[in-house]
């Protein structure tokens, strides 16, 4: 695992390590970085950006090298692991109050995470914040096929897991870190089920979570395809048994 950048300066109360994870994403993931700083220059609060590459890619580490800041860290997995292995190597070197994913692939808009947290500072009672397709504020631009495939899969969340919320799996999230370290070491999940598994170890510990609006603009290079949405609903009843 590499290091190519980080911000050693002690964090503040309203600080905030942004995790992106990149798997093959050398394309648009210093783009999607660069959207995070636009979103965050005009504010106070203490943010980095995490950057778990999911193994080598060369390509990806110059271009978020020459976005030339201090307020970027990048670590590189020596092999792919996936993305909840990814996203778990950015919390645990996290020192910030708060954590927030992102996915690299320039799907979701960033100004969504200065919304949970501002809910999160707002409210001791909430732990997380996570982004809602189907929020009434969400301006989202989706095919057919996948608001279909994400309806379903609300069902199953809601009838099935008996979780309450109303998006699991859209790519970006706000969570307290004192909560979500709590919750980490109880998790074992690598791949895309390790959004839910968390959210539900949360809610076990009647956590609360709040759905918050989105901008989505979905750019056709989701890896998430209709085969994938019916594994992770396979492996969602064994995740249920075992956190039960």
């Amino acid at each position: 695992m590499n290091s190519v950048r980080g911000n050693e300066s002690k964090r503040s109360e309203n600080s905030v390590d942004i995790v992106i994870p990149s798997y093959n994403e050398h394309a648009v993931v210093a783009l999607c970085v660069e959207r995070i700083f636009d979103s965050f220059k005009n504010t106070d609060f203490d943010y980095t950006v995490i950057v778990i590459l999911d193994g080598p890619d060369e390509e990806a580490l110059v271009a978020l090298t020459e976005l030339n800041s201090n307020r970027i860290k990048v670590m590189q997995l020596e092999t792919n692991h996936g993305k909840g292995a990814a996203l778990r190597s950015g919390i645990q070197i996290s020192e910030a109050r708060y954590v927030a994913f992102i996915d690299a692939d320039l799907d979701i808009h960033p100004d969504a995470i200065r919304v949970g947290l501002e809910l999160l500072l707002s409210s001791n009672m909430v732990v997380g914040a996570y982004g809602s397709k189907v929020h009434p504020e969400s301006d989202v631009t989706y095919p057919a096929t996948r608001r279909l495939m994400s309806f379903v899969f609300r069902l199953f969340l809601r009838v099935v897991l008996q979780l309450n919320v109303t998006d699991s799996q859209t790519g970006l999230k706000v969570f307290r870190s004192a909560e979500l370290k709590e919750v980490l070491n109880e998790s074992s999940e690598d791949g895309y089920l390790f959004d839910l598994e968390i959210m539900m170890l949360l809610s076990r510990r009647k956590h609360r979570l709040i759905p918050i609006p989105i901008t989505l603009d979905y750019q056709f290079n989701s890896s998430v395809k209709v085969s994938t949405a019916l594994k992770i609903a396979r492996q969602g009843f064994a995740l249920r048994h075992k956190i039960r």
